[in-house]
């Protein structure tokens, strides 16, 4: 009995990977785009190599822009430093929750579309 639930298990966990894939081919831009950002974010807490493209508003005009400080911030929250992420960019707290709300309403959308075709 155990043999078949972990078969079933694996046949839906191969459906969800093969939907998450699908749905990263269907947005490769944003996800070269984000993938770019990890990799960048994880650079830049673990070895301190910052290979972020820097503000150009900033480097033109001298000024912050209202997005300065958003990667920061983002890196801040992930490690759960509220104080910190809030000092950087207090917009971090509608950006983050906002992004998230979007990427899973999106996939849920293209799950959808996906399912709909098959039928």
């Amino acid at each position: 009995m155990l043999w078949g639930n972990s078969r079933i298990q694996m046949e839906e966990s191969s459906k969800a990977n093969k939907l998450i894939l699908a749905y990263l081919k269907h947005n490769y831009i944003y996800s070269f785009i984000a993938l770019y950002f990890i990799i960048g974010s994880a650079l830049y807490v673990f070895s301190s190599i910052d290979i972020l493209i820097p503000c150009l508003w900033k480097s033109v005009f001298g000024i912050d822009c209202p997005a300065c400080g958003i990667t920061r911030a983002s890196i801040s929250f992930v490690q759960f430093d509220f104080r910190a992420a809030y000092d950087f960019n207090p917009l971090v707290f509608v950006v983050i929750p906002a992004a998230v709300f979007y990427l899973i309403m999106d996939f849920r959308k293209f799950s959808k579309k996906g399912s709909s075709q098959k039928s």
